[in-house]
C-alpha cells in the first residue's frame, strides 16, 4: 500500500494523510463537524448522542487549566474514527496512529504546560463520564468491566443534542478556552 494514497477528505476540504498528516491540515472546525456526527456507543443508544457532546462534559467536569485539553481528547477520533473500546483494545497499531494524531492536536492547540498527570486526569473524568453516559443512555443491564466501581456523574443528565447544535456548543467552548 502507497502510504500517500492513505487520506480522508475532510469537511472543509482538506485532503488528510492518515500515515503522514499536516499540522496545517488539522482544523478545529473540522474536529467539531466530525465528532459532532459521530455517535457514542456506536449508535446503540435510545437517542443520537454525539463524541463532540461527549467532550463538552468532559471539558466542564475538568479543572480550568484542563478543560481545553479535556475538550480534545478525543479529537483524533474526528480522522480516525470512534472505534469501540474492545475493539480498539485488540487493534495494536491502532494506539500507535491515535497517540501521533492526538500529539499533534495537542501542538496546534494546547498549551505546553501540560503534563503526564493532567493527562491521567482527563483520562478518569473520561472514564466516569463513560459510566455516566451509560448509566442515562443505556441503563444497567450489563456491567462492563471498564468502569466498574467507578462512580457516576450525579449533578449530569444528558439531554443528547443533535449534531449541528452539539458542533456549535464544541466550538463555543473552544473558542473560549483557547490559548492561540
Amino acid at each position: 500500500m502507497n502510504r500517500d494514497n492513505v487520506w480522508i477528505q475532510t469537511f472543509s476540504g482538506k485532503k488528510f494523510n492518515l500515515f503522514n498528516p499536516n499540522p496545517d491540515d488539522i482544523l478545529i472546525e473540522d474536529i467539531a463537524h466530525s465528532l459532532s456526527n459521530l455517535a457514542r456507543f456506536n449508535g446503540h443508544t435510545d437517542k443520537f448522542y454525539s463524541v463532540a457532546q461527549h467532550s463538552v462534559y468532559c471539558a466542564f467536569k475538568s479543572p480550568v487549566h484542563l478543560s481545553l485539553a479535556a475538550l480534545l481528547h478525543d479529537g483524533a477520533e474526528a480522522y480516525l474514527g470512534d472505534i469501540v473500546s474492545p475493539l480498539k483494545a485488540l487493534l495494536d497499531n491502532y494506539g500507535v496512529f491515535e497517540n501521533a494524531l492526538y500529539a499533534l492536536i495537542a501542538e496546534k492547540y494546547l498549551p505546553d504546560s501540560l503534563i503526564f498527570d493532567d493527562y491521567r486526569l482527563i483520562h478518569n473524568i473520561d472514564l466516569r463520564m463513560l459510566a455516566t453516559e451509560k448509566y442515562h443512555l443505556m441503563g444497567n443491564c450489563f456491567k462492563w468491566d471498564l468502569i466498574e466501581g467507578v462512580d457516576i456523574y450525579d449533578d449530569i443528565h444528558i439531554d443528547p443534542l443533535p449534531p449541528r447544535a452539539s458542533e456549535k456548543l464544541f466550538l463555543d467552548c473552544f473558542y473560549r478556552w483557547s490559548v492561540r
